[in-house]
């Protein structure tokens, strides 16, 4: 009898199929700190230590002997990993993090600096560097949903030519499907750890998030690790992220399988035709415009339907538009609202909500505390231990605030933004909200007349005329991207 139910309950298994089995996890990371011939990085390999240990926790199996590694070692960390990837299949997470120095050389590509390198050369640095690139094919060659790769080493360059002039920071590396990438500060900048620190603020930030929002999808723990940073460091350094997760957008530390994890919902694409004069358009001239943001562009050119959609679809009508998402996100560079804000600043910024400075020296310094309390009861949110004012803070290349906003561009471009805000932080998504905020202001009739006060006050409710030069100087760089005489 036992032998015959034991012989059923196999059969059963078969055919309903057995559930997929949890993920692999595997993560290298890197802590280069000791140079020889750079400034040393005391906080590198500290860093890495406590980041090793969160993500052990959190099931990863991590590589070891990653500390210091000059050009033989890393070089052999790197291929060791790769090969461990691809051999696992589809069915791994892989998680890679570098701290230490990295330098951007010409055309572009992003190195990782080996200890024992001499930075004194742009050749040098080709010659004997790694390139962060060849980290991209691997993860793409394996075919599985979820690869992180996070990089706190926007340094400086440290060449000893000093009238070489090449670009500080790394470079935008773009959009890769299955690869999330996390970089410490915005593209052409760099991030100092600073005197005294026992962190750096970016991985002290983001291993505080990995122990406390395990459970929330991967771009709204780096879309708060970004928020915090920026506070933390008095408004001067703000971390970007680029979420190619396609199949598991949503995937987050907890998921317990690969199967129970929804990809990230992109805006449907239009049923239109696109204008010759948007099929037209020049990616190496709008790369130039948005100074070097290449994420942005291959959105811009992907998405060339939701354009078309919201009749942006003229050269004056374009040129307005991403001058004006160039003004409203600093020059590409800030997709989420910043709460940096000194107490002076707060009083000056929210008169009628922080009304005494007592009340500012509490808040000074943290995000959550004055996002909750300024936007409470607001444009749809709750009181402030709701949290709302947190969670639906300014995000996308236009900001949306407020519960209420989440929810009405959400169902005009058929996302779930308000049970998932990050989503408008996705360059997809912030794209179509763009576009639907364009159209509802009705900003085209302005830019038919070429009227940048008129757009402005249609597009803000004021001729905000403290703005106007600096909407004009990205309006004017916007149409000689486009080839329109000024």
């Amino acid at each position: 009898m036992l032998k015959r139910k034991l012989i059923l309950l196999a059969a059963v298994l078969v055919c309903s199929g057995a559930a997929t089995p949890p993920p692999k996890r595997i993560a290298l990371v890197i802590g280069n700190g000791t140079y020889s011939y750079a400034d040393p990085l005391p906080n590198a390999v500290s860093d890495a230590e406590k980041l090793r240990r969160t993500l052990s926790g959190l099931g990863f199996q991590i590589f070891p002997s990653t500390q210091d590694l000059d050009q033989s070692r890393l070089g052999k960390a790197i291929d060791d990993f790769e090969d461990e990837l691809r051999a696992s299949g589809p069915n791994v997470v892989s998680f890679v993090y570098y701290s230490g120095h990295a330098a951007q050389a010409a055309f572009g590509i992003n190195y990782m600096l080996p200890v024992d390198l001499d930075p004194a050369t742009a050749d040098v640095v080709r010659n004997r560097g790694v390139p962060i690139a060849s980290l991209f094919k691997a993860m793409e060659d394996a075919n599985n949903d979820v690869n992180i790769l996070v990089l706190d080493a926007c340094r400086d360059w440290f060449e000893k030519d000093k009238n070489l002039k090449l670009p500080k920071g790394l470079h935008d590396m773009g959009l890769h499907g299955s690869v999330f990438i996390a970089y410490a500060t915005r593209s052409g900048t760099t991030a100092d750890e600073g005197p005294g620190l026992t962190s750096s603020p970016f991985s002290n930030r983001l291993i505080e998030a990995l122990q406390k929002q395990a459970s929330e999808p991967v771009s709204l723990v780096f879309d708060d690790v970004q928020t915090r940073v920026y506070a933390d460091t008095d408004s001067v350094q703000l971390p970007m992220y680029v979420n190619g997760l396609v199949r598991a957008g949503r995937w987050a530390f907890s998921s317990a399988s690969l199967d129970q994890v929804a990809e990230t919902p992109r805006p449907a694409v239009a049923d239109v035709n696109i204008s010759a004069f948007l099929e037209s358009l020049d990616r190496d001239k709008l790369i130039s415009f948005t100074h070097g943001n290449v994420s942005f562009v291959d959105v811009l050119l992907k998405r060339r339907d939701i354009l078309e959609k919201y009749e942006i679809n003229t050269p004056n009508r374009l040129a307005f538009f991403i001058a004006s998402i160039a003004f409203e996100t600093a020059g590409f560079r800030q997709q989420v609202e910043k709460f940096g804000y000194s107490a002076t600043a707060l009083r000056r910024v929210f008169t009628s909500r922080i009304i005494s400075d007592e009340l500012a020296r509490q808040l000074a310094g943290k995000p959550e505390a004055i996002a909750n309390f300024v936007y409470a009861n607001r444009f749809g949110n709750g009181p402030a231990e709701s949290g709302d004012g947190w969670r639906y803070r300014g995000r996308s290349l236009f900001f949306i605030t407020g519960r209420g906003n989440y929810r009405r561009y959400g169902q005009e471009i058929g996302a779930d933004l308000e049970n998932s805000p990050d989503l408008a932080n996705d360059l997809e998504t912030g794209l179509a909200i763009a576009g639907a905020v364009w159209k509802n202001q009705r900003v085209n009739v302005a830019a038919d007349e070429d009227d940048m006060p008129g757009a402005a006050r249609r597009f803000r409710g004021s001729s905000l005329s403290g703005d106007l030069p600096g909407r004009m100087i990205w309006l004017r760089q916007a149409k000689r991207a486009l080839g329109i005489a000024n």
